[in-house]
């Protein structure tokens, strides 16, 4: 082997990098996606973003970058979801696969052999369902059964405390729809969808409460046969006209109108609660769809479908956000989210990788001068035979997920451009990885095809004028000549 040969070997030797045995020992590592699978999600009590890519298997939680490897698109889907407890966002970002990168320098190795012989030259979204029908308190009326002061205010007193006792009741009730659908969760039999229409029919339950209530009060205040007096007292200035109304009728004095006021306060909020509670009845009704969950109801979807292809991985992040009940407004209240990154990428039984390293492979070519021959002409002659060494460009591993203890068999293919020896590298070998603390590395060996320059119409005697008819006659081999070679790669 050359001097320079050997100089550029032990440049290449001593350029060893831990960041290739990270990647290829990741991709040969990495967990792979159950084939036709969504990927299953959850929070940890302690906060961590676990996955199952393998099905029924166990959760684990995600390291951050960590890598997954898919057969197919999926979708991120949370593992029995409650509404009310979290919320599930995910973001997926296209990024170059670096297995696409090492398949393209080889094949633009490859091709620039070929042209110097001669040859060959591309969400859920949040839905909100809210009903938006603006409700009009009806108006309070003046009950005929009442006879006498005392009793209108006795039952306005009872009105008040009954409308605030309902709404008191409702806000209770809240507190164990949480708990409600957890507790679901743990009867195997149970899916999203029946879980979420449980969720629905409590609030239908609930929502009867305040509806009532305001019945309750409106029998309070019906309308009064003839006089059809219309009470509505949180109107300003409808004070003195209802002071007025109510002395004509000498029934209520208008202190006891304070009263009135109260209850008419209390029933706007049992109908803003009513409008609140409608509106998360639509949100849960918008969840029971079946097109957020896989088909046995365990995993609540989220777009986007993520769809890594050869050329394309996508950096995916998954945001869990965990949720309070807010009784007060019956509202869903934000905690700390908690997001991490992984990289999902298309499955390949062999991953293919660029190694470089020192390539011990020869080739010998016969080396033409001039002479003269008997008669003093300039002849063509054969100088000596020349041993070449091949020089790759391009040194593609094809590595096995197969290992066993570090070590996992490959496949090689390798192209070299130069103009003294273009040639194509076939073969095999190991992958170790990490050996010691210098990295990882790689052995092969297989055939060489080289192609070298060989006279196309002149030969060993004929008369030429001088070196330049020879330069200009030199074509390379239609057939190249074969050689074993051995390689030795630390680098990828």
């Amino acid at each position: 082997m050359r001097i320079s040969a050997i100089g550029f070997a032990a440049l290449w030797l001593t350029a060893a990098s831990m960041v290739a045995f990270s990647q290829t020992a990741q991709y040969l590592h990495a967990k792979v996606l159950d084939n036709a699978q969504d990927l299953p999600v959850r929070l940890s009590t302690d906060s961590k973003i676990e996955w199952q890519p393998v099905r029924n298997g166990n959760f684990s939680p995600i390291p951050k970058d960590d890598l997954l490897l898919v057969h197919s698109d999926f979708r991120v889907g949370y593992f029995k979801y409650n509404p009310l407890r979290v919320k599930l966002s995910v973001n997926a970002v296209d990024v170059d696969d670096p297995a696409q990168k090492a398949l393209g320098d080889l094949l633009d190795a490859l091709k620039s052999v070929a042209t110097k012989i001669g040859g060959a030259k591309e969400t859920l979204a949040t839905a909100q369902g809210e009903q938006d029908k603006k409700s009009k308190a009806p108006g309070f009326r003046l009950s005929k059964e009442f006879n006498s002061k005392e009793d209108a205010h006795d039952a306005v007193q009872k009105a008040v405390d009954n409308v605030g006792a309902a709404l008191d009741r409702v806000k209770k009730e809240s507190n164990h729809w949480v708990s409600d659908i957890d507790s679901g969760w743990g009867n195997k039999d149970e899916t999203g969808p029946k879980m979420i229409d449980a969720a629905v029919l409590n609030a239908d339950k609930v929502l009867q409460e305040p509806d009532g209530t305001k019945c309750d009060a409106n029998l309070l205040f019906q309308k009064v046969e003839p006089h059809g007096i219309d009470c509505i007292v949180n109107v300003p200035g409808n004070h003195k006209i209802l002071d007025e109304k109510l002395n004509d009728l000498g029934v209520l004095e208008y202190t006891d109108t304070v009263l009135i006021q109260k209850i008419g306060d209390l029933e706007t909020k049992a109908l803003e609660l009513q409008k609140e509670l409608n509106s998360f009845k639509s949100s849960l009704t918008l969840l029971k769809d079946s097109r957020f969950w896989s088909p046995d109801g365990q995993l609540f979807l989220v777009d986007p479908s993520i769809d890594p292809t050869p050329q394309t991985a996508k950096n995916v992040t998954i945001t869990i956000t965990p949720l309070s009940l807010d009784e007060t407004k019956l509202a869903l209240t934000d905690g700390k989210a908690v997001s991490v990154t992984f990289n999902a990428r298309v499955y390949r039984a062999l991953f293919p990788e660029t190694g470089v390293g020192a390539v011990f492979g020869f080739i010998e070519r016969p080396k033409y001068g001039t002479g003269a021959d008997a008669n003093g002409k300039t002849i063509v002659t054969l100088a000596s035979k020349d041993k070449i060494s091949v020089d790759p460009a391009v040194m593609v591993n094809f590595v096995c997920r197969c290992d066993a203890g570090g070590i996992a068999p490959m496949l090689q293919v390798g192209a070299a451009t130069s103009k003294d020896l273009p040639a194509v590298l076939l073969g095999g070998g190991l992958r170790i990885l990490q050996v010691g603390t210098k990295g990882d590395i790689a052995v092969g060996g297989g055939l060489l095809l080289g192609w070298y320059q060989e006279l196309q119409k002149l030969k060993v005697g004929d008369v030429v004028k001088g070196t330049s008819d020879i330069t200009a006659d030199l074509g390379y081999i239609k057939t190249p000549q074969p050689a074993p070679y051995f390689t030795i790669q630390y680098k990828f």
